[in-house]
């Protein structure tokens, strides 16, 4: 497999993951995330949407959507960028995404704000 073809394969996988988490469809959530995801956050505690969403925490779940403004891979790390225009809120994820399953996810929001 050529490195453009697991670079598509990962970017594929994580927009995979994102409408998973903004239908809240679990079953693929926890096929895409690694059961010992690490995980590593940076940014205000009122921010972890994420998390959140994950543990089922249903306060933020019902508002706050995922949507990828850009994607770019480099090997096994994928780079997401997102805004949420009306909470006037950035942010970027980087996972990494190891035999089609993502294995760590470093959360960064707003993160000049902290």
């Amino acid at each position: 497999k050529s490195s453009e073809d697991t670079d598509s394969s990962n970017q594929k996988l994580v927009l995979k993951l994102y409408e998973a988490l903004n239908s809240r469809d679990s079953d693929t959530v926890v096929k895409i995330l690694a059961s010992d995801l690490e995980w590593w956050f940076h940014g205000p505690p009122s921010h972890q949407f994420l998390m959140r969403m994950l543990t089922g925490d249903s306060t933020a779940v019902d508002t706050f959507r995922f949507v990828p403004q850009s994607l770019v891979s480099f090997g096994s790390i994928v780079i997401v960028e997102g805004c949420d225009n009306s909470r006037k809120i950035s942010w970027v994820h980087a996972l990494t995404v190891v035999d089609g399953i993502v294995t760590q996810v470093r959360e960064y929001f707003n993160t000049s704000l902290t």
